[in-house]
């Protein structure tokens, strides 16, 4: 019986190694070089953009400067220049990097009655005045502003803190606490007539000059104006044929008195009655 055997074939003519060309260990050093090139390559892509984005900014900052300042709110008696001025912040002024709470504190600093809110846009910063106390009042010993809601704003010992408000001399209170309304005694009566004078003295223009707003009646209202006269209103009716009389009556009796009491809650039967004293007046 013949028998057939087979060599294997010699693989040295052809070229071809029988050792694997691909070892594992080298496959497994080729792929984490690879990962490595990657990560430099994504660190390397992103220090580029970061330091052309710094070059941006540095070109485009500059550039950001106030060009408007916008001031918004209830102003009560204090006037947009007057805040404009106060803030620090002029025309020009670069926006990125501007110290807006020291914005802030200078306008509380100028207006300790006012509270206020600053936001900056690319091109202006926005003063918005959130809320602002409309009149103060004494109560034992100390004195309170109050907004226009009688909410109380805040408390001193001194009535200059106050200057520039309204003083006002409310219906009986059983309590006050700062951040809360006034608490009254009769908590039934409707206050709207307290609301109609605020209204009537911003309308007229006459804030700044009244002493003294008297609404501790609701049907004996006064106020003294100019430190020298007191107008009874009675009623808060018909208030612009009172005005309108008392400012005849005073015009007649021009010169006759340094302080007066004018009367005109009853339009058929109004007075003129001298007083000695600055004191007589507050005290009605």
């Amino acid at each position: 019986m013949n028998q057939e055997v087979n060599q294997p074939r010699s693989t040295a003519g052809n070229g071809r190694s029988s050792v694997p060309v691909g070892r594992p260990e080298r496959a497994a050093w080729a792929k984490k070089n690879d990962a490595r090139l990657r990560l430099l390559r994504g660190l390397m892509l992103l220090i580029g953009c970061a330091v052309l984005l710094l070059g941006i900014l540095l070109l485009l900052l500059p550039s950001f400067k106030v060009k408007k300042i916008v001031v918004s709110g209830d102003l009560g008696i204090v006037t947009e220049q007057q805040i404009i001025e106060a803030s620090g912040v002029q025309l020009g002024d670069e926006i990125i990097g501007m110290d807006l709470h020291a914005v802030l504190s200078r306008l509380e600093s100028a207006f300790p009655n006012q509270s206020f809110t600053v936001s900056p846009t690319p091109f202006s910063i926005k003063i918005k005045v959130e809320q602002h106390a409309v009149a103060y009042m004494e109560y034992g010993g100390k004195w309170f502003s109050l907004d226009r809601d009688f909410r109380v704003l805040d408390v001193s010992e001194s009535e200059e803190k106050y200057a520039g408000l309204l003083r006002i001399k409310l219906p009986d209170i059983s309590g006050l606490s700062v951040g809360s309304p006034v608490t009254f005694m009769d908590t039934e009566t409707d206050r709207t007539y307290i609301q109609t004078m605020f209204e009537l003295f911003e309308a007229l223009e006459l804030t700044d000059r009244v002493d003294l707003l008297d609404v501790s009646q609701k049907f004996n209202v006064s106020y003294v104006v100019d430190g020298s006269t007191r107008i009874v209103l009675g009623k808060v009716s018909d208030l612009e044929v009172k005005l309108e009389l008392a400012e005849k009556m005073l015009a007649a009796r021009e010169g006759s008195a340094d302080y007066a009491v004018v009367d005109v809650s009853d339009l058929k039967r109004s007075t003129y009655r001298p007083m000695d004293s600055f004191e007589l007046l507050l005290a009605g």
